[in-house]
């Protein structure tokens, strides 16, 4: 029987593999590949969300356009009526957006407020500060239609998609409803004028305020849709005889349209984006939502559900749902806050996307000055701008 041995002077084999030095320096190159492909990656995927944002917007522009080839005029930004029927554009544009069903009789009671399940609410005896369907009231199907969320008014880059608003007013119960991160700006507020700096340059596009407006005037200077109500609407929304620039609905409707926008439907927005609703965004910080006033989270960014006739502002304000004495901080551009009344809010790096009359949907960077997004949000105010201001 032959047995195996190893000679003097002869090696064993040796078995080759990494070292510590080529494991660290394999490592270290993995780690540089993926710090190089995955700011392209998410650029990636972010270029793809803002493309389904630009067709979300478009869309809604067709529909605007498309309403108003079927009803002759736009639909109003908000509706507050005598009866109790408040309702944002929204329900009126579904039709058009391939949405009939969501507001046919069976599923939305257009005489009817937008959040309602029965026809009235009374305080509950056992429960105070709860409320109770009235024992003569009826069935509406607006609270269970308006709490179903639709692709087409959101927008994919926003972080938090399904959002819910919830919100408990005396003596009507709780408002809940779907959210979403379109909006459609009803004029520029005077208050803006507060933060316009003393000398502007020469030929800047300044929205053409009636003269001696200031910043305390309570005037709004008309966007493409404007409000109609009889019943409970702001201070501002009143009508200035003879001058086109404030041209806020009355009990009277004079409809909106697109003929009315003599600014030119290429120079003026039509919808816009303040997304996160109705939590609260100040620049890329976030206060989750609670609408209670009294407690120490209070947050608000009021006009979430895409039903509410909360939905829509006049832009330029600084207002704090919580407190009648603080402020919304920080410079007044696009993405400061999407908190309701003070601009136009997204979550694209470097500005926001909006749908102008024309149907046509364009970028505003965030560093576009303040008095050419107002220019470009009022209807009729005259200014002298073009495509090399923004």
């Amino acid at each position: 029987m032959k047995t195996s041995s190893i000679s003097v002077g002869q090696s064993r084999p040796r078995h080759h593999g990494f070292t510590l030095v080529e494991l660290l320096v394999v490592i270290v190159i993995i780690g540089i590949l993926i710090s190089i492909l995955l700011p392209a990656v998410q650029h990636a995927r972010e270029a793809a969300r803002r493309a389904s944002c630009q067709s979300n917007m478009r869309q809604l522009g067709l529909a605007f356009h498309s309403y108003e080839a079927s009803h002759r005029s736009l639909p109003y930004s908000k509706r507050v009526e005598s009866d109790g029927a408040a309702r944002s554009w929204a329900p009126d544009l579904l039709p058009f957006l391939e949405q009939a069903n969501l507001v046919s009789n069976a599923n939305y009671d257009l005489d009817q407020d937008w959040w309602r399940l029965k026809s009235s609410y009374i305080a509950d005896p056992a429960n105070p500060g709860s409320f109770i369907p009235a024992t003569n009231s009826t069935d509406v199907p607006n609270g269970v239609t308006v709490q179903k969320h639709v692709d087409v008014f959101m927008c994919p880059t926003t972080p938090i998609q399904d959002r819910t608003q919830f919100k408990s007013d005396p003596g009507v119960g709780h408002k809940i409803g779907a959210c979403g991160d379109y909006f459609t700006p009803e004029g520029v507020h005077s208050a803006i004028l507060a933060e316009f700096p003393a000398t502007l340059p020469l030929g800047a596009p300044v929205p053409g305020f009636p003269a001696g407006t200031t910043a305390s005037s309570n005037v709004v200077l008309s966007g493409v849709l404007q409000p109609f109500g009889a019943g409970t609407l702001p201070s501002w929304t009143t009508t200035v005889t003879g001058d086109p620039r404030i041209d806020m609905i009355r009990v009277s409707p004079r409809p909106a349209s697109l003929s009315r926008v003599t600014d030119g439907t290429s120079n003026t927005i039509m919808v816009g984006e303040c997304a996160g609703r109705e939590d609260v965004w100040r620049g890329r910080e976030m206060k989750p939502a609670n609408a209670e006033k009294t407690a120490s989270t209070c947050a608000r960014a009021r006009g979430g559900a895409w039903a509410t006739n909360d939905s829509s502002y006049p832009i330029g304000q600084r207002l704090d749902w919580c407190s009648t004495t603080a402020t919304i901080p920080g410079k007044m551009v696009i993405n400061n806050s999407n908190e309701w009344g003070h601009l136009y809010y997204s979550f694209h790096d470097g500005g926001s996307q909006f749908t102008f009359a024309d149907g046509s949907v364009r970028f505003l960077s965030d560093k576009t000055a303040l008095w050419v997004v107002a220019s470009l949000t009022t209807r009729a105010s005259a200014e002298a701008i073009s495509s090399t201001d923004y």
